[in-house]
């Protein structure tokens, strides 16, 4: 988990706006790029989060990620506390306002406005981390 790795996406996503302006390129391309480069950090995300096997040993936090189209997040994620949360977190922000940009651009994206419940908690069954309501 490293800043130039979300550094990179980051520029790209700056880079967007300014090839659509740029360039004939389709809206829909564009929209697929950056489905592509969100999904794609969101998999880094996801990795660095289920890195640890969930043991019961270890503490757990969670944290909203995403943006819904109509507000609030798309989800949470729960994470170790053995990995360097500071980095993560930044991260897991990049990503969530990422999600926002996208979701500004008007794609016209129909998505559900169910706001997820909070956990209050984290603990591990069969070694993976769930969440507590």
């Amino acid at each position: 988990m490293s800043i130039p790795f979300i550094m990179r996406f980051f520029k790209f996503f700056l880079f967007i706006p300014t090839l659509f302006l740029s360039t004939s390129c389709e809206r829909n391309d564009l929209q697929d790029m950056e489905l592509e480069v969100l999904h794609e950090l969101f998999i880094h995300i996801k990795n660095i989060a289920d890195a640890e096997t969930c043991d019961g040993s270890q503490s757990y936090g969670f944290t909203a990620i995403g943006d819904k189209a109509c507000g609030g997040p798309r989800m949470y994620i729960a994470y170790n506390l053995n990995i360097d949360v500071e980095a993560f977190l930044s991260m897991v922000a990049d990503y969530t306002k990422l999600e926002a940009d996208y979701n500004q651009r008007g794609y016209f994206i129909y998505r559900n406005c169910v706001v997820p419940n909070r956990p209050v908690d984290v603990v591990c069954e069969n070694n993976n981390p769930v969440f507590v309501y």
